[in-house]
């Protein structure tokens, strides 16, 4: 008996039940190969790479952006380690799909974080970013949660300052001179 699982072929032993691969599934060499945050890590950027938005964000990585466009990258970014901080982690997920599918897989130690949340480090790696960036875009996104368009305490001042664009032949002012404005603007402005 012949299974197929990922496009891989699996070689099925009817007289005594066991899965036999003739070959591995990709997915596991992904799994099995590196250190637990390597591995958490290449999982975390294999789905925001998979996310809309994605190819905007790159894009902005080391270029000074326009407002709106920094807005928009410290939104990503932020959405996306929202969505994962303190969930289970990689190799918890991938342990429950392998013991599924083979039993024989499943066996074999991934060396894993298993049963561990999903570590901020990788998710921020997955992002391309270091920490302090992503520290940075936190704050400001905070900031605009309360003060920018359709936050508890939307201020014009603030939605304008996020949407405004260069004039055409000027260079962009860029994300930390918009994130020093927010900081600013929260201690000029307590709610």
């Amino acid at each position: 008996m012949t299974t197929t699982i990922a496009g891989e072929s699996t070689k099925a032993e009817d007289a005594v039940g066991t899965i036999v691969p003739s070959a591995p599934p990709p997915f596991v060499h992904r799994i099995a190969s590196g250190t637990p945050d390597q591995e958490e890590t290449r999982w975390l950027n294999s789905l925001v790479t998979q996310r809309p938005g994605w190819g905007e964000y790159v894009k902005g990585i080391g270029h000074p952006l326009e407002n709106p466009d920094a807005v928009h990258s410290w939104q990503f970014a932020v959405e996306f380690s929202e969505a994962f901080q303190k969930q289970i982690s990689l190799c918890e997920v991938c342990e429950q799909m392998v013991s599924s599918i083979l039993p024989l897989i499943a066996s074999m130690n991934f060396q894993a974080r298993y049963g561990k949340t999903i570590l901020k480090k990788n998710i921020v790696k997955a992002l391309l970013r270091d920490s302090t960036w992503m520290s940075a875009a936190e704050r400001a996104i905070h900031v605009l949660r309360v003060y920018g368009d359709g936050g508890t305490h939307a201020a014009n001042e603030v939605i304008q300052r996020v949407s405004y664009r260069s004039a055409p032949g000027e260079s962009p002012l860029g994300a930390v001179a918009l994130q020093d404005w927010l900081a600013d603007w929260k201690i000029r402005h307590p709610v």
